[in-house]
């Protein structure tokens, strides 16, 4: 199926939670205190007719930023490769260990990067060591990251 069928996210709603057309862009901080300014995420958003949120989750695993973005018109290609490389490249460059995205069935949680227990949903992601992973542009069949290319993430 093309990526623009596959990439959906469940959107807070006021009566609920409802499906809707995105991605899910998560960073790891580790124990590290995230960010104070994190408003420059959602200016790399510009360029995309959008919706998103930004949040802050502390939780014993670590310090995550998550940030749910319902697309509401698709861009096109070159547009979409960019900015899902600024926002991966830019929590990296924030101070993020590794960051990710992926569709609804993803988690801000490091088990979506391990091999043995992903669920195979991490559509892009980048970390200093790797730069960016990122292999189906909007029009073309999603391709998820491998297991090898999880397991260097971590690394």
């Amino acid at each position: 199926m093309k990526t623009t069928d596959e990439l959906g996210i469940f959107w807070a709603a006021e009566d609920g939670h409802i499906e809707v057309s995105g991605i899910n862009f998560y960073g790891y901080w580790g124990q590290a205190k995230l960010p104070d300014e994190i408003s420059s995420l959602g200016d790399l958003l510009k360029n995309i007719d959008a919706e998103f949120q930004i949040q802050k989750i502390e939780a014993d695993e670590g310090n995550f930023l998550m940030l749910p973005v319902w697309i509401k018109t698709w861009p096109s290609d070159i547009i979409w490769r960019q900015t899902v490389e600024e926002i991966l490249n830019t929590m990296v460059l924030m101070g993020a260990t590794v960051s990710w995205s992926g569709d609804e069935y993803c988690s801000c949680s490091l088990t979506e990067l391990d091999p043995a227990t992903s669920g195979g949903c991490v559509y892009a992601a980048s970390s200093r060591s790797t730069g960016l992973l990122l292999h189906s542009d909007l029009s073309e069949e999603i391709s998820y990251l491998s297991d090898d290319e999880l397991q260097r993430l971590l690394l």
